[in-house]
């Protein structure tokens, strides 16, 4: 389960973490406060005013380069007078949305064997788009479920194609 304490121990030791939390962060953003490099909506999603320049400008830099520098890393990271990284103040943000991104992924599930290749086909195409979605995160076994589940899908393809040949 996520909660605070297994989010902040997240954006403490793992720096790809951080980056993207400031991507879903921004995300959080509209599209306006992206823009404008500024929190105009007081709605609770996406930064604080104090933290929307620099939080919008990092993720961008991310999306573009794939990583953040140390100096970058360390700025979300330093502590505020409470004893709490900068980061860490969007705890509820950023636990809200990786369990949405549990909810979709735990939602997909293995087609039954049938011979309906073309919905097989749709399955698979949705489910190869979510997994490389999902890829940037370090959730080993929902990746490695969706890997088995994609390689049901390729089979029972397969064995639809062949058995339509053979009749």
């Amino acid at each position: 389960m996520l909660n605070k304490d297994t989010i902040s121990k997240l954006l403490l030791t793992n720096d790809k973490a951080v980056a993207r939390a400031l991507v879903v962060l921004n995300n959080n953003q509209t599209a306006t406060e992206q823009n404008s490099q500024a929190t105009i909506n007081r709605n609770g999603m996406g930064f604080r005013p104090c933290h929307a320049r620099m939080g919008t400008s990092m993720a961008t830099f991310y999306q573009a380069r794939g990583f953040l520098t140390a100096k970058q890393i360390a700025y979300w990271r330093m502590k505020d007078k409470a004893g709490n990284m900068r980061i860490e103040i969007y705890w509820k943000q950023l636990v809200d949305a990786a369990n949405k991104k549990v909810a979709v992924v735990k939602s997909v599930t293995v087609a039954k064997p049938t011979n309906d290749v073309g919905n097989m086909q749709e399955e698979l195409m949705v489910l190869e788009e979510q997994y490389l979605d999902y890829q940037d995160s370090d959730d080993f076994p929902t990746l490695e479920k969706m890997a088995e589940q994609i390689a049901f899908l390729r089979k029972e393809i397969s064995r639809a194609y062949a058995e339509a040949q053979a009749a």
